[in-house]
């Protein structure tokens, strides 16, 4: 559709719209989350900072990324270790034992930490089966 009234020499039209990177998520948030959650959030603050870290078009590194790597990096920690403690817990429930006093939130823990890492590989395979393919396009054009 053309405007009427602009000038003859801006009455062309645009052939196609311009395209806007989508804004880089904020890690900052889960990991300041995870820092009061005992560290639930983390791992999931740490994947999005890596990410940051790996994105080459996200030049300067935002500061709230560096912050964020280190608050995550303690609570991921923190999680991690939160599950080694219940892992008594969670074998003994595995061979057959009566469960203990924590044996159902080590469970529940477990299985969101499998969860999780399932998720982190399918998001890094997939962000890296893109960028793959944008640089197959690259190269042919």
């Amino acid at each position: 559709m053309v405007n009427p009234y602009s000038p003859p020499s801006t009455a062309s039209t645009a052939k196609a719209e311009a395209s806007r990177a989508p804004a880089p998520s904020k890690p900052l948030i889960p990991a300041v989350i995870g820092l009061f959650t005992y560290g639930s959030s983390s791992p999931y603050a740490l994947v999005l900072c890596i990410e940051h870290y790996l994105d080459d078009n996200l030049k300067p590194k935002p500061i709230s990324t560096h912050f964020a790597t280190v608050l995550a990096l303690l609570g991921t920690f923190g999680w991690f270790a939160l599950n080694i403690f219940y892992l008594p817990q969670v074998l003994s429930m595995i061979t057959g034992e009566p469960l203990g006093m924590y044996g159902d939130i080590g469970v529940m823990c477990w299985i969101a930490t499998c969860i999780f890492l399932l998720w982190a590989v399918w998001r890094f395979t997939r962000l890296y089966r893109a960028r793959i393919t944008d640089n197959a396009y690259e190269t042919n054009a």
